[in-house]
């Protein structure tokens, strides 16, 4: 969970252990600190990145554009936002990514629905 908003963090921490008690949740309060944690080697691939798009320093699709590879296709990522720029979602390559995208404010709902178009489920 990348999300540079506490009390999202928290609800959406929350969210994920009412839907999975036994869910493993890593939080990152910006892209840059995920990074450093998702290059070192020992890093588990995670099943799911829920991504914030606006972040200061680095946003959520600066934070794409430098994930390492092994991540990209193995990764399901959800990009959340209260806007999504329809044609910055245009220029991303999704056959690079398992990539979806939510509009805030995140609900079991939604993300039982993109989830269930995922490789998760498969």
């Amino acid at each position: 969970m990348i999300d540079d908003d506490e009390a999202t963090n928290f609800l959406h921490t929350r969210l994920l252990k009412k839907m999975n008690p036994e869910v493993h949740i890593r939080q990152f309060e910006d892209g840059i600190n995920a990074l450093e944690h998702l290059k070192n080697e020992d890093a588990d691939i995670p099943d799911l990145i829920l991504l914030d798009v606006n972040m200061p320093a680095l946003n959520g699709w600066e934070f794409l554009d430098l994930l390492p590879e092994k991540y990209r296709i193995s990764t399901t990522i959800i990009l959340l936002s209260t806007y999504i720029n329809e044609s910055r979602k245009k220029e991303m390559d999704t056959d690079k990514f398992h990539l979806h995208f939510i509009a805030k404010p995140l609900s079991a709902h939604k993300l039982l629905d993109v989830l269930s178009h995922s490789e998760l489920f498969a």
